[in-house]
């Protein structure tokens, strides 16, 4: 038996969450199969900061960026988006027909941006019919009523019915019901399985080395994350203001991160007003980075974690049973605020809608969050499934061959 080739495409528009996903599951790929190559189509502008897998290589999409609900535009190249649109349906093309891999992975948006992936899979169909092309799907897409418009607009049912032959999901029917809720015509639904949400590893000892920096004398560790940070200002700088304005009822260290996405100006704007902050009597300690290669490990190593409702951020929170503050992102689309709500309702988070956040109500909310007592674990509905599923798939093609 040869070696199997893996490709996975990966849009990566806005934010860390497409890629971050992409590259755990091809990080699972390859080590359980060590002579597989793995490659992963990407647009994510920061993947060179992020930790690449052994055995996996990229290659890179010029980076666009989103500037509404399926509107974008170039994000560093001066060229209109219709011309850098067509750069990357190329380089998908030629990738994806060169490499001719014996799986392809096509991470949540079934005809790619803008229906750059189009072209490759019909001609993946036609030419190489062997090659095994899957759509893996996060637990929530947005609202039913928007997604099913928008695949009926677009032909998507269409397409996952005649160009996929499998439809994997990141999630569990018990959290939201994917086929029922987006109405998946029978032939489609055949198709699908629920293999678990995503798990990622953390490192031995990492967190404990984390809380010896962070929090010498045993203080509570809250750690702030805003993903991408492109549009985590308004959290942040609520947080921050509610301490400056108070008195914690416990000593505690705040790790805040303002991710590789944040504007400039309002990046300067946090560290100016909020950097020199550090421990005293009178007030709370706290550190400003701008982002790390991987937030596993800081998650573990935290009592509380602030955040939005990014699905990998809320993977690693519940995987780790860690305490949570939630803000979900409600535009464009309501993704977030759906696998929260359904989420709180099983009693695993606390979650803000953003219009009801102040200083005070988020400081509260933490401070609430840090002296639960009560039992923090994950629900029954959860499985944690997802990295070793999607491996074992894999696997069944290479023996399959």
């Amino acid at each position: 038996m040869g070696s199997i080739k893996v490709l996975f495409y990966s849009h990566d528009t806005f934010g860390l969450g497409h890629i971050r996903r992409t590259l755990a599951v091809s990080a699972a790929v390859s080590n359980s199969l060590e002579d597989a190559s793995v490659l992963v189509l990407t647009g994510s502008s920061a993947v060179h900061t992020l930790r690449i897998p052994r055995g996996v290589d990229y290659v890179k999409l010029p980076s666009v960026t989103k500037v509404g609900d399926e509107r974008y535009e170039s994000k560093f190249l001066n060229l209109n988006f219709e011309t850098l649109r067509a750069i990357r349906e190329e380089i998908i093309f030629r990738t994806a027909t060169t490499y001719v891999p014996h799986v392809l992975f096509v991470d949540n948006v079934p005809l790619g941006m803008k229906g750059e992936i189009v072209k490759t899979l019909h001609h993946l169909r036609h030419s190489y019919p062997e090659t095994e092309i899957i759509l893996t799907l996060r637990d929530v897409i947005d609202e039913p009523k928007r997604v099913i418009a928008n695949w009926e607009a677009n032909s998507v049912y269409e397409a996952i019915e005649n160009l996929y032959d499998r439809v994997l999901i990141y999630g569990s029917p018990q959290v939201f019901d994917l086929v029922t809720e987006y109405q998946l015509p029978k032939k489609i639904a055949a198709k699908v399985e629920y293999v678990g949400y995503v798990r990622r590893g953390t490192q031995n000892g990492a967190a404990q080395s984390i809380r010896r920096q962070l929090a010498p004398g045993g203080e509570k560790v809250v750690l702030v994350t805003v993903g991408g940070g492109g549009d985590g200002f308004e959290i942040i700088n609520n947080y921050l203001t509610g301490l400056l304005m108070a008195t914690p009822e416990v000593p505690m260290h705040s790790l805040v991160v303002l991710g590789p996405d944040m504007p400039e100006s309002l990046r300067a704007n946090l560290k100016a007003s909020f950097g020199q902050m550090r421990r005293s009597s009178d007030r709370p300690r706290i550190t400003l980075v701008d982002s790390y290669d991987d937030l596993t490990d800081f998650i573990e190593a935290a009592d509380v974690v602030l955040s939005m409702g990014g699905y990998n951020t809320i993977c690693e929170v519940l995987s780790l049973a860690k305490r949570a503050v939630i803000v979900p992102r409600i535009e464009p689309r309501l993704e977030q605020w759906i696998r929260c709500c359904r989420l709180s309702d099983l009693g695993l988070m606390r979650v803000l809608h953003p219009r009801e956040v102040t200083p005070q109500r988020l400081l509260d909310e933490v401070m609430l969050s840090l002296i639960d007592e009560r039992p923090c674990g994950a629900s029954e509905a959860l499985r944690f499934t997802g990295l070793e599923r999607v491996s074992e798939i894999v696997r069944s093609y290479r023996v399959a061959r």
